[in-house]
């Protein structure tokens, strides 16, 4: 049985994979600056994240940043950088 998709804990490459960016990242961005919401210790050597609480930090970012930011991050290329018009 599956598990319903605010219960679901994602780990660090499927965080990655959902915000377009590395794992690298994903530490930056959770280390000193504290963007990420808070991971959840599985084991010794395990974490995850609540996938509630990742789209709630998408949608209060997209929130803050406006409705075209927003639309970059939920975008299918799954890229969350908002969009730039070349030069």
């Amino acid at each position: 049985m599956s598990e319903p998709s605010d219960l679901r804990i994602i780990r660090r490459r499927e965080l990655a994979e959902l915000l377009g960016v590395s794992g690298m990242t994903v530490w930056r961005w959770e280390a000193p600056r504290g963007d990420l919401p808070a991971r959840i210790r599985l084991g010794p050597h395990t974490v995850g994240w609540r996938r509630r609480d990742i789209e709630a930090w998408l949608a209060k970012r997209g929130a803050a940043e406006g409705a075209a930011s927003m639309t970059a991050l939920l975008s299918p290329s799954g890229d969350p950088r908002p969009a730039t018009e070349p030069d």
